[in-house]
């Protein structure tokens, strides 16, 4: 009798110790971090879109997308099994750089950037219990054909307005007071 009472403890003990398990491994939580402000990148050339765990942890076991939201599609997906997954639109294109998932950053380098990679960029870690996403902004710019902003288009059109009301009025004028001119000169002489 006395040996069958340990072995209930024991089941009692060894079902609380994995439920305080499972409740501690719940009660891990992360935050997504990306850069707050829209990132820059020229034309035709190589951005790098970081992304981290906060705390740091390792990302090794999860999985961690990088899509388009807005697009609904995906760019570069790690697996937990250490494969990835590369959409086609970016073959050849896109690198998730590793080399520091155990702190829980995993990168995404675009090469060779379009006018169609502008836009929202999502980052999501998952792992079997807990999810966690953050959203960054990349902007593409093109040298030949800057991006000017709408205020200065606004401002640009109106000031040139402006000049042509002044301007055509004053050359009326002018043009009137010299016709005066001439016609008072020709009736002086004559």
């Amino acid at each position: 009798m006395l040996g069958a009472r340990p072995s209930h403890s024991s089941a009692a003990l060894l079902s609380a110790v994995v439920l305080l398990h499972v409740q501690a491994a719940a009660a891990v939580s992360f935050q997504v971090l990306v850069p707050a402000d829209p990132l820059s990148a020229p034309l035709g050339g190589t951005v790098l879109l970081p992304c981290h765990l906060s705390p740091p942890l390792s990302a090794q076991a999860m999985q961690v997308k990088w899509s388009r939201p807005q697009l609904g599609q995906d760019v570069h997906v790690y697996l937990p099994d250490g494969s990835e997954v590369q959409a086609e639109r970016y073959q050849g294109r896109t690198e998730l750089l590793r080399d520091r998932i155990q702190s829980g950053t995993l990168a995404l380098r675009i090469r060779n950037l379009t006018l169609q990679d502008e836009g929202r960029y999502l980052c999501d870690f998952q792992s079997n219990s807990i999810v966690g996403n953050a959203t960054l902004e990349l902007r593409v710019t093109n040298d030949f054909f800057p991006q000017v902003s709408s205020w200065k288009v606004g401002l640009f059109l109106f000031l040139s307005v402006c000049v042509c009301l002044l301007f055509f009025p004053a050359c009326y004028l002018w043009r009137v007071q010299r016709a005066k001119r001439k016609s008072s000169n020709l009736t002086t002489k004559t």
